[in-house]
């Protein structure tokens, strides 16, 4: 049997724990595709020392490895100041926010580049770290009492669970931001850009079909994201009295209208 599980979790979730359990008691193969539980990294990063390979990572980009490997790949950090600059060329300041509970990942993978993009851009680099719902209030507040302010959201679940929250207050103060999925755009986000998620869920399918057909999980390799898309939400950016280039409408997956 193989539980696969793919869903957001907020703080004091017990679900990690009562995961773990299960494939203790009952021998579960557990694939998980796309979650940021801290326990999720760490058990798909003890499946090479697994006597059966029991639990590996596949397709997931919130895993450590699968996050460096993409972070790497196309410069993440780099290109979502580059979308940002593009769409809102009056940012001069950008937060980088982010819950280290649940994306432990982006200070390792994503801070240290953004920062150092940062220059090449124009933009003071500022770090908005929460925990809270109230905390991404205070913190989107803070951002815009310059003006100038720009956001940037890493992969994250606190920030999916709290989308709606945060397209609310980035429309309140007038913040441009650039989100790191298509479904985030599509529901009210700025822009987008990221790993196209309907590429990589049929890929970590595969891998599931291998692991049922008798393949040993710790032998298959961690598959970086080879696709990505842009997504601009055009409605967003009217309300945010944005003025989008035809080069950079030219270059989108999608146009929102």
């Amino acid at each position: 049997m193989t539980l696969t599980a793919q869903a957001p979790c907020r703080a004091g979730d017990r679900r990690p724990k009562l995961l773990t359990k299960r494939t203790r008691r009952e021998g579960l193969r557990l694939t998980v595709t796309a979650v940021a539980w801290p326990w999720a990294a760490g058990r798909a990063g003890a499946a090479h020392r697994h006597p059966d390979g029991r639990c590996r990572r596949c397709g997931d980009q919130s895993l450590a490895s699968h996050v460096q490997s993409a972070a790497r790949t196309v410069g993440l950090a780099a290109k979502w100041l580059e979308v940002l600059k593009e769409i809102a060329p009056q940012v001069q300041h950008a937060a980088q926010l982010f819950n280290p509970q649940t994306a432990p990942y982006v200070s390792e993978y994503y801070r240290g580049p953004f920062e150092a993009a940062a220059p090449a851009f124009g933009v003071r680099a500022i770090v908005a770290v929460v925990g809270e719902m109230s905390d991404i209030e205070a913190a989107m507040t803070a951002l815009a009492r310059e003006p100038g302010g720009g956001l940037v959201l890493p992969p994250d679940n606190f920030s999916y669970v709290h989308r709606k929250m945060i397209f609310a207050l980035a429309a309140r103060h007038r913040l441009p931001a650039v989100y790191p999925f298509r479904f985030m755009a599509r529901e009210g986000g700025l822009v987008s850009y990221g790993v196209d998620l309907g590429e990589t869920f049929p890929r970590a399918a595969e891998y599931i079909n291998r692991i049922l057909g008798g393949a040993r999980p710790a032998d298959l390799p961690v598959q970086a994201p080879t696709k990505f898309e842009l997504v601009i939400n055009l409605k967003t950016a009217n309300q945010l009295g944005l003025s989008v280039s035809p080069t950079l409408l030219a270059r989108a997956d999608e146009v929102i209208e």
